[in-house]
């Protein structure tokens, strides 16, 4: 019980911190500072915040980044656009697995976040990349869509219903 709460505990400081970090990239124009990411380590570090509400879930969490896998970017807004995404990961997943892994093509590098969820209909997922009103449960989205262009990233949304869902962010450069 102790442990659940220290990791409740770090989960609203995780949230709190992120939350000034949006408003900081928004305010101070930080989102154009890069840095080298070591990406395998970095989604870790996000995972372990889901740990416990993973656990209650049945839920696996698999980061099968590779241990090389290097990103250059700004880790305050990767970081909230992943959190946002394990989240909603988590969120409509029971009793399953979020694996995270990230492939290399044609100069690029997709960064893959897949559960095993609920999934969506093709008409959620066009409603989801075409709206503009982001209401209740679709907060984590607008938030995801309006930081990846600071970073240079796409997006993508594959899903089935009943399937689960894969996102993929696209790395160019």
């Amino acid at each position: 019980m102790i442990g659940s709460i220290k990791e409740s505990s770090a989960q609203i400081l995780e949230f709190i911190d992120s939350t000034i970090n949006y408003n900081k990239i928004f305010i101070y124009d930080n989102h154009k500072t890069r840095e080298n990411i070591m990406l395998r380590d970095f989604v870790f570090q996000r995972m372990r915040l889901f740990a416990n509400t993973a656990e209650f879930k049945s839920i696996q969490i698999q980061n099968n980044i590779g241990k090389n896998d290097v990103l250059i970017s700004n880790p305050d807004v990767l970081s909230i656009i992943i959190h946002n995404i394990l989240d909603n990961a988590i969120k409509y997943t029971d009793q399953g697995f979020i694996y995270i892994y990230g492939i290399t093509n044609e100069c690029r590098y997709h960064l893959v976040i897949e559960d095993t969820g609920l999934g969506m209909s093709e008409e959620e997922i066009s409603k989801l990349k075409q709206a503009e009103d982001f209401s209740g449960s679709r907060l984590g989205m607008k938030i995801v869509k309006e930081l990846l262009p600071f970073i240079d990233v796409s997006f993508n949304i594959e899903s089935k219903k009943g399937e689960g869902t894969k996102m993929i962010l696209t790395f160019t450069g």
